[in-house]
């Protein structure tokens, strides 16, 4: 295969009738650039001796990984596709939506947001904050800190008492007479926990008991009262942190 023409180092193809080569093809004079075959039907680039991208037999591309796990596969820190408008830090987009990092007009490098439609932060629609915090948009107008429910119930109260549907309770306590302990499956981080609760009936208190004396981080002591304490069929509890 006959090389007729080199300018500045580049070679001419249209010098190549049918041009072949056979193992690996180093750019440099050190042989640490260039592109390799490290198995068959795969192609690996090199740049000072470390590989950089690679092409599988099945067509697969893969940048900064050897096992490109689909077409297109990139590992590696700081990857940066562009940056928009107002200097935000795009990651990925697919269709109409666009996930950023530092997305609060690039002064906080520790945020995660997902926007929809178009790259303006009026699209905002959830984020998570660099101190974890979860915020989204649910007809505040613009995304803002979710405040979520830790445990609810909903329980039987008569007799001996029993949960029809709850999250983050494992079972309810019954103490006597319209008094319960609800007991959470995971613990709170703390007692500073707001306690909402309800049932049927009119007139009917439904009352968490002292924080300080009857509740903690595991378990909250409730009761129903109206002149006197009562069981009750349907009674809800609730509690946010």
């Amino acid at each position: 295969m006959p090389i007729q023409k080199i300018t500045s180092g580049v070679v001419d193809a249209s010098v190549f009738s049918s041009p072949t080569i056979s193992g690996n093809l180093s750019l440099d004079s050190t042989g640490t650039t260039g592109v390799r075959v490290p198995s068959a039907n795969t192609l690996a680039f090199h740049t000072a001796g470390t590989e950089d991208m690679r092409i599988t037999s099945n067509g697969w591309i893969g940048v900064g990984t050897t096992t490109p796990a689909n077409t297109f596969t990139v590992k590696g820190t700081g990857i940066v596709a562009e940056r928009d408008i107002d200097t935000d830090r795009l990651i990925a987009t697919y269709n109409d939506i666009n996930i950023f990092a530092n997305a609060t007009g690039g002064t906080n490098h520790n945020t995660f947001t997902i926007r929809q439609s178009n790259n303006t932060t009026s699209n905002n629609r959830l984020r998570i904050t660099g101190t974890g915090l979860l915020q989204f948009d649910s007809g505040y107008g613009d995304i803002a800190t979710a405040y979520g429910c830790r445990a609810w119930v909903n329980f039987n109260g008569t007799g001996t008492p029993a949960i029809r549907s709850s999250g983050n309770v494992s079972s309810i306590t019954d103490n006597g007479t319209g008094d319960y302990n609800i007991n959470f499956a995971n613990a709170m981080p703390n007692v500073d926990y707001t306690f909402i609760g309800n049932t049927e009936g009119i007139g009917m208190c439904v009352a968490a008991e002292d924080p300080q004396l009857y509740s903690s981080t595991t378990t909250i002591r409730m009761t129903i009262y109206r002149g006197g304490y009562f069981d009750r069929s349907y009674v809800y509890a609730a509690i946010f942190r």
